[in-house]
């Protein structure tokens, strides 16, 4: 029925035009129109409240038990996480045991931080395959530094190439980039000389 006497009250506004003298009633219709609009707001708003109080108190009532679940659930998980923690930091003791028993010649040269990786900590990651890794570590610096040694003849750019080696150890391409580094300093030596 309201619909009904809109659509028939709003349409004699639909193709009005307003002119300088009718400016006042324009500004009447309007302020008139945006009441009617007004009006069926608020009323939609009293329903939707009027609909939602048995929602309203169904929310709250989960809510609290959500929160009662919550406070369980994340004591559980700071013991899981504190656990987790505690594994971890044993690992990584157990790695620095592995590091310390096997870095050998590298033990000034090569740096735990540098090289190690967070993964390693990971419990779906088995020591042995930690110990592999730190091998691999081991052997490719071996090969490496033998490279640089026949590759590079001049002692005073091998000892700089080396130190950039061992800076940037973590890099899958250190070999090239340290004869790359050779390679500038020769230039840069030519240079100034």
């Amino acid at each position: 029925d309201l619909k009904a006497s809109l659509t028939a009250n709003l349409e004699k506004y639909k193709n009005l035009v307003y002119t300088e003298e009718t400016i006042k009633e324009a500004k009447a219709d309007r302020a008139l129109l945006n009441k009617v609009s007004t009006a069926i707001n608020d009323e939609k708003k009293r329903i939707k409240n009027k609909l939602l109080e048995p929602y309203m108190d169904f929310e709250e009532k989960c809510k609290e038990l959500m929160a009662m679940v919550s406070e369980v659930s994340e004591g559980i998980d700071s013991q899981v996480k504190a656990f987790e923690q505690k594994t971890k930091n044993e690992k990584l003791q157990e790695i620095m045991a592995y590091w310390i028993e096997n870095v050998g010649e590298f033990n000034d040269l090569i740096d735990f931080d540098l090289i190690f990786e967070e993964r390693w900590l990971n419990s779906s990651y088995s020591m042995k395959k930690v110990q592999t890794d730190i091998n691999h570590i081991f052997e490719k610096t071996k090969m490496d530094l033998a490279t640089l040694d026949s590759t590079i003849k001049d002692e005073n750019i091998k000892k700089q190439v080396k130190d950039f080696y061992f800076n940037n150890i973590k890099s899958p391409s250190i070999l090239s980039l340290s004869i790359q580094e050779s390679q500038r300093i020769e230039e840069a030596n030519k240079k100034i000389e």
